[in-house]
């Protein structure tokens, strides 16, 4: 029992690290493409974490089943390279009895992986949907002010009584003529009628 005890904290420790290195990995990358939408204007900033959270649900099916296959390579690699596997095996302990233990922890993950994808999984899509569906209806169809740095942009809007009146804007510089220069943030600009 002893034996089993020890070869579980190896591979439970093991497969915490690389499952650790792995979900950083993965998170940092969405959040990179999340932060980039952001700055696209395709999504609002306060629901970044929530996505990420959401989206993070989804990654866990394809991790989980990764990380516990390279936990036991290298937790079980680590045995024989330090000749505790020969030592284990000298003293009368089974390849049988590893195999067995491994087989249960396998199994165990497979239950867990198993309730993610099959019900947690399908929850974080459905509220991932509700949460983008949201977000597109709140979002309402309107002009955007494109402004680049260095660029010359020439803004010129009378359609139907509706006239653009730029007052303030971050960062920018306004000209006569409603023509912009040197903008580096835009925020949002609201038209008025004439």
């Amino acid at each position: 029992m002893i034996i089993e005890r020890y070869l579980f904290k190896e591979l439970a420790t093991t497969l915490a690290a690389v499952t650790s290195v792995l979900f950083l990995i993965f998170v940092s990358s969405w959040f990179a493409r999340l932060l980039g939408q952001v700055a696209a204007g395709s999504i609002q900033s306060d629901v970044i974490f929530l996505l990420l959270s959401l989206k993070s649900v989804d990654a866990m099916m394809i991790l989980l089943p990764l990380a516990f296959y390279l936990a036991v390579l290298l937790a079980f690699g680590r045995l024989y390279k330090d000749s505790e596997m020969t030592a284990m095996l000298a003293c009368g302990v089974s390849l049988l009895r590893v195999t067995k233990l491994v087989f249960w922890a396998g199994l165990a993950f497979a239950v867990l992986v198993g309730s993610i994808s099959l019900y947690f999984g399908p929850l974080a899509k459905a509220e991932r949907y509700q949460l983008q569906k949201s977000m597109a209806a709140l979002e309402q169809p309107r002009e955007k002010l494109v402004c680049s740095p260095g660029k010359h942009n020439d803004v010129q809007h009378n359609v139907n009584n509706y006239q653009l009146n730029i007052n303030k804007i971050a960062n920018c510089t306004v000209n006569r003529g409603s023509s912009l220069r040197n903008c580096r943030t835009f925020p949002s600009v609201f038209g008025g009628l004439s």
